[in-house]
């Protein structure tokens, strides 16, 4: 389920993509310079603190093009 409380889920959608494209929590990890813990955090779907920047490198890493439009 990529809904959490009505809401569309950005944590669920990136491990889901993450898994579907075969990649662990530690590859991932060792693509982004950071400990498989920290992916870990990341994808605990309390954690809401991920900024904008660190999603698109995430995204890239699992091989998942970007465009992020932000507005008031």
């Amino acid at each position: 389920m990529i809904y959490q409380d009505g809401e569309l889920c950005i944590v669920r959608i990136r491990s889901a993509l993450r898994i579907a494209k075969g990649i662990s929590q530690t590859d991932l990890a060792r693509r982004l310079g950071v400990s498989k813990q920290v992916i870990s955090r990341y994808e605990e779907s309390d954690y809401q603190t991920i900024g904008v920047s660190r999603l698109e490198e995430i995204l890239d890493a699992i091989g998942v093009k970007t465009g992020i439009t932000l507005s008031p």
